[in-house]
This record gives structure tokens, sequence and C-alpha cells, in this order.
């Protein structure tokens, strides 16, 4: 989860100091002023904050722990006070993964802020994918800091995530072992509906109240997909060539791989096919048409069509309406699909994916509100 400072901080810089005043006189109380140090702290990213000059640092250390047979690799944010809460933090799709230097500085952010927080090593997200068992390593990351009350006292536990580790945060915090242990979900720029997700990166089409929209996609996104599903190549010559399909796009997005995509198989040209479509009516053939261990990724990383009645947890939603690698709508759809009251959608006007750049009063007032609402879970 990672946040980029903004050049323009009228609230958060000048309206800090006017939340500052007005709590020396006690109009507001202390709560609402921390939440806005935290999120100064958060826009400040790995530079300088009053937050992080007025709070002792925290201690980070690396660790490994066994959950049910499996060994994990983590790092541990551990508060310089007494820890009021858990925030499993989940990484993002980066290579540089739990090393990541602005989820370094969130992550000290939040402990700072009193939470303790694991962050777990998933290692095919340092290699640019996403595996339907990464919900188990978040799961067994969950069960590990339940187990330790110093960590979540009185079991006030959560999952932070950003962007395409949103969705596999919320299908861990539903698995049967941790469901009563998890009690709140940060989503931030995430997604509900994979097949909508792939017909916007693919089209650029997505959909506002049943009404067809058109918005240029990053493609980037797009191509994260395509590393995802180069592990469920049944053919290793495709395999390397979509990896390197992928990597050259992502490096430039006009890149020519013609000589590339000349050489794959019947499985790599599926996913090459449904890849490089431009019309929206065509994607559920594409997909349909893919092969079937693609096909079961899909169906397993979707929100879509779960029984997210046995979400236990409040979800705290983020996302911005400009962001082209994640449509605003999908977290829309997910603060519909929950329980009335299960969920808390904050929309930005200025938000790109996770960034905060080129926000107004009412967006920073919404972002404000958010970290509200998430220190309110922390108690």
């Amino acid at each position: 989860m990672t946040f980029r400072p903004s050049r323009r901080r009228r609230w958060l810089g000048g309206g800090l100091l006017l939340l500052l005043l007005l709590g020396l006189t006690g109009i507001w109380l202390g709560p609402r002023i921390e939440a806005a140090l935290v999120l100064a702290d958060m826009a400040a990213g790995t530079g300088p904050s009053l937050f992080n000059r007025l709070m002792p640092a925290p201690h980070r250390s690396s660790l490994h722990y066994m959950q049910e047979g499996h060994g994990y690799t983590a790092d541990l944010y551990r508060p310089a006070q007494k820890a009021r809460a858990g925030i499993v933090l989940v990484p993002g799709v980066q290579a540089e993964g739990i090393d990541e230097p602005r989820l370094v500085a969130l992550a000290k952010t939040l402990a700072r802020a009193r939470f303790a927080v694991l962050v777990p090593e998933i290692p095919g997200m340092r290699r640019l994918t996403v595996h339907a068992s990464d919900v188990r390593v978040i799961a067994d990351a969950c069960r590990w800091l339940a187990l330790h009350p110093a960590l979540a006292p009185d079991g006030r536990l959560g999952v932070g995530a950003v962007s395409y580790a949103v969705a596999p945060a919320v299908l861990a915090a539903m698995q049967p072992d941790v469901s009563d242990k998890v009690r709140f979900v940060l989503g931030i720029g995430g997604y509900y509906d994979l097949v909508q997700l792939l017909t916007y990166v693919t089209t650029g089409f997505y959909q506002v109240d049943g009404q067809w929209r058109h918005m240029r996609p990053n493609r980037y996104g797009m191509w994260v997909f395509a590393l995802s599903n180069v592990a469920v190549q049944t053919a290793a010559k495709d395999r390397t060539i979509l990896t390197e399909i992928a990597r050259r796009k992502m490096a430039d997005v006009n890149a020519n791989v013609d000589d590339l995509a000349a050489g794959l198989g019947s499985g790599g040209r599926a996913l090459y096919a449904m890849l490089t479509n431009t019309d929206r009516q065509r994607v559920p053939a594409l997909i349909a048409a893919l092969p079937p261990a693609m096909r079961r990724l899909i169906s397993d990383l979707t929100l879509a069509g779960k029984p997210l009645g046995r979400l236990r947890a409040k979800l705290i939603l983020v996302h911005g309406r400009s962001d082209t690698i994640i449509p605003y709508t999908q977290s829309v759809e997910l603060a519909q699909a929950v329980a009335s009251g299960q969920a808390r959608l904050f929309l930005l006007d200025g938000f790109g994916h996770a960034s905060l750049k080129n926000l107004s009063l009412e967006d920073d007032l919404r972002l404000w509100r958010a970290v509200n609402a998430l220190l309110a879970e922390r108690g």
C-alpha cells in the first residue's frame, strides 16, 4: 500500500495547523487531531512530518513463523508504546516487495499510530504476479497476529491492502479460521468483479449505473494480469514468451511484440487474444476460450459471486474517480455487495491509483474521515 506525496497541501498543511489550534481551545477532540497528523504523515511518504517528529520511531524486525505446517517470512513493526490493534499490511504487486520504501513508510506511520504492523512476504507479488494461494498467506498472517494478544489487544485486528491485493485481502478475511478474528479491512483502489475489470483494462469500457462508459486505461494493470497468468500456462515455451511480452510492454506500452507473439502455442494465443482485444462484447467469449487453469484463477480471485455474507469484517474503502488502473466503480460495487452499514466508502475526485496528488479541500476532508474510521477500529 503506497501513497505518493502531494504538491498541494492546503488542508494537510495550513489546515493541520488550524486543527491543532482548535484542539488547544478544546473545540475538537484529540482523535480528530491524531487523524490529521496520521494523514499528513501518509502524505509525506518517506519525507519528514510533524507526526514523525512527535512520535517515537517504531521497531522493525524480520521474523519467521509457522502456520499449519507452512513457513512464512514477514516484517513486524512494533510501536514504541503499547499496541492498541494489529494490522496485516499486504504488499503491493511490485518488485521490491516488503522493502518498497513507500510501503515501509506507511508501515511506520501505522506503527506510530500504535498499530502492530505485520507485513508478510508474498513471493509472487515480487515477481509481479498474483495467485489464489496469496489468500492463504494473508489469512495465515492474520492467524499468527491474532495469537499474540500484545500485538492485537482484545482481538482488534484488521487487514490493509491496495489495488490488486484488496480482493485477496477480503477473501482472506472470509476464511473460516479467521473470519471471526478480522474486524476490518482497509482497501484502497481495489476491485470487485475481475471479469468487469478485465473488460476495462483491455477495452477501456466500464459501467456506471448500468451504462457503459469509456476511459483510456492504464495498460500496466493489464500486463500485471498477463504475468499473473504466466504461472498457469502449461507450455514452458508460452510461459517464456508471455513473460517477455509482458515485461517489454510494461517497459514501453507501444513496444512491438509481433516477433514474440508469432511463437505462441494455443493457450498462449488465447491469452494474448484477450489482452489485445478492444471490443467489450467479445470479452466473455475470449475468457471462455482461455485454458481451464486461467479461468479458474479468474474465478478464484474475483469477489463477484462469492458469499460475502460470510464476511464479518467492516470495510473501509477508498478510491479515486480518476483511477485509470482500476475504475472507482469497482469499490462502489463492493460496498453495495455487503450488508447495509458494513462498508464505508470514500470516493475522491482527484485521487489517482493510491496517489495523493491534485487533491481538493473536499478530497482532503474525505481522506481525513477515512483515517478517522481506521483509527476508530483501532480503539
